[in-house]
């Protein structure tokens, strides 16, 4: 088990504290935050203390792109990739959308997303047809063929997700999605 023991190195603000770690003997310099006291320090790239595996964003790298890795394996075989099953996910999850919509959702650059509807479009996995209220705009729907597809890619990726969460709980995958929707709105471009 590690141990940290945080005591301060001086009574002058800003308050500055050791840590050590007793079972390494690493000892590492952190600055106190301001807002709401919490050791950063090793949380930023360019803290004394940093450790890229204990940075949140390592692992959420990490995560998706084994992830994708271990999609795109299961989804190639019935001619899918990770790009055009999440297009057809966020067509059932919420019906017709615009290009706009979709590129939204799937948190994707637009002619990257327009990209993908026209292939999709000629694999006839969706269709896409003028927008009554406004012809400028188009609206893609999945086509029976592009459920069937996408019914099929559910099957084949069940499992995986049935292990991807075998020993997480409802309550942890709760906050997790919580803090992630947090980071996300931190971002700010």
């Amino acid at each position: 088990m590690k141990f940290l023991l945080i005591f301060p190195t001086n009574a002058i603000q800003p308050p500055e504290f050791k840590l050590t770690n007793v079972d390494e003997g690493h000892r590492a310099k952190a600055i106190m935050n301001k807002n709401n006291n919490t050791l950063m320090d090793n949380h930023f790239p360019k803290g004394d203390t940093f450790e890229i595996n204990r940075h949140p964003l390592y692992w959420v790298a990490t995560l998706n792109s084994t992830y994708v890795q271990a999609m795109e394996k299961r989804l190639k075989p019935i001619g899918l990739d990770i790009t055009r099953w999440r297009v057809a996910m966020i067509l059932k999850a919420h019906g017709s959308l615009n290009i706009s919509q979709i590129s939204k959702l799937a948190v994707s650059r637009l002619p990257t997303t327009t990209k993908i509807i026209q292939r999709m479009e000629k694999e006839n996995l969706i269709r896409s047809i003028p927008d009554e209220n406004d012809g400028r705009v188009n609206v893609i729907s999945l086509t029976s063929y592009g459920h069937e597809v996408l019914i099929e890619s559910l099957e084949r990726t069940q499992r995986f997700f049935s292990h991807l969460f075998e020993n997480v709980t409802e309550d942890e995958i709760k906050t997790v999605n919580r803090i992630l929707r947090k980071l996300v709105d931190n971002i700010v471009e």
